[in-house]
């Protein structure tokens, strides 16, 4: 789960006992000591000296005897006096990296779809003017409130550090009277926030699912990342063997499994083998259109030419990558991200499922947008139960509206030619 752990603490046998197995400290404190560091889960090495973080405690008294002399010991008290030093000092450090995390965090990391401008604090800016009697703006400090640091996260929450302002008084009784004139403490505290948007659609199963993390591990500590072509292992295949079974996604379609690196680099190869499957069905030469191959003299290469369109939802999204940028209409999301996008696609309206007045309904706009037809459903599974679907005059609503909109799209291109 990775947890922090600081310290590790060991009972020893009873020497009187007949079952002595000995103590397994020195055996740790051995294994925690070699080059490469136990981790936490923050990534910090685990155990810095294991002599004082791995110990082990005297045998406890037999059952029926009180622990007042066992606690009172000397080896006892040195001990527990050690791991109490070793503790406060581990909390002291985490403390400090929490308090800077933020600020060095921003300094260091580039943040997706954010302007790190946005960060500043307003109302710290300074005007400055220059020889030219010109006055501009001088950016004031950054307002850390504006970040989030997470420092861990289960289930469908995260566990961020907020900073708290506490009064410092010892119970005056006329502290409140003259409230601000008590000293004010910051302090950080941790508390939980819904990831509603699962971390962009990553943990539809919940931060830290152990199944997820073992399988992981697993994987990483036995394989580590290797080579994929012309290669098959234990993961790749039983993975595979589940997509396209009986129960799998790709049952009754799909033959084969392609695996990719993320999301949008998916879509980038899903993109690419639909468009190669389209022109070797139409025994289209792709190398036509690739303009590096064109020869000045070849009057018939525009001629052979075939635009290729991709067929998309509005208001889609399929990631940052080139490609999948370009299957998506404007938005701030593509354009002016970079100097080649393109959109090259037919981007079309999409039926909107909702409840109105208690009833599910699944609206779906005509061609000219100014009506809609709807369809009342009973529950969510008869609204995506595709075998239903196929057979209902929705189902024909759907084919008739793209096949349309594609003709006129095609229309419009031909005589843009």
């Amino acid at each position: 789960r990775g947890y922090d752990i600081h310290a590790i603490v060991f009972l020893d046998d009873d020497p009187d006992s007949d079952k002595i197995h000995g103590s397994n400290a020195s055996a740790l404190r051995e294994y925690a000591s070699r080059t490469f560091a136990l981790r936490a889960g923050s990534g910090r090495a685990l155990f810095d000296d294991p002599s004082k973080t791995i110990v082990s405690l005297p045998p406890l008294p037999p059952i029926q005897e009180p622990l007042f002399e066992w606690f009172e010991s000397n080896e006892v008290r040195e001990k527990y006096e050690g791991l109490h030093h070793v503790l406060n000092d581990a909390w002291q450090t985490d403390v400090k990296q929490l308090e800077d995390m933020k600020s060095v965090g921003r300094d260091v990391v580039w943040w997706p779809f954010t302007q790190h401008g946005s960060h500043l604090d307003s109302s710290s800016n300074t005007a400055n003017t220059n020889t030219n009697n010109t006055t501009t703006s001088i950016p004031g400090r950054y307002d850390d409130s504006k970040s989030t640091l997470i420092d861990a996260a289960t289930g469908d929450y995260f566990h961020t550090v907020v900073n708290t302002t506490i009064s410092q008084h010892d119970n005056d009784a006329n502290a409140d009277a003259d409230a601000d004139h008590v000293p004010k403490q910051v302090v950080q505290e941790l508390t939980s926030k819904f990831d509603a948007c699962a971390s962009w659609w990553t943990q539809g199963l919940g931060h830290g699912e152990s199944s997820i993390a073992l399988a992981a591990a697993a994987a990483a500590g036995r394989y580590g990342h290797v080579i994929f072509p012309d290669v098959v292992h234990s993961p790749s295949v039983l993975l595979s063997q589940k997509l396209l079974g009986p129960m799998g996604p790709g049952h009754t379609w799909a033959n084969r499994v392609f695996f990719s690196d993320d999301g949008s680099t998916a879509m980038e190869v899903a993109i690419k083998m639909g468009m190669k499957k389209f022109c070797k069905d139409r025994s289209i030469d792709m190398m036509m259109n690739n303009d590096n191959d064109k020869n000045d003299n070849d009057e018939n290469h525009d001629n052979n030419c075939v635009k290729l369109t991709v067929c998309a939802q509005k208001d889609c999204y399929h990631g940052d990558t080139l490609g999948v940028m370009d299957v998506a209409e404007p938005s701030i999301f593509n354009k002016g991200q970079h100097p080649w996008y393109q959109p090259r696609g037919l981007f079309l309206d999409y039926p909107i499922v909702s409840y109105i007045n208690g009833t599910l309904t699944i609206q779906n706009h005509d061609l000219d947008d100014s009506t809609s037809t709807t369809s009342t459903y009973t529950s969510i599974d008869d609204v995506y139960n595709v075998n239903q679907r196929l057979s209902s005059s929705l189902y024909t609503s759907y084919h008739n509206t793209i096949k349309s909109q594609w003709d006129d799209f095609e229309q419009q291109q031909q005589q843009q030619q």
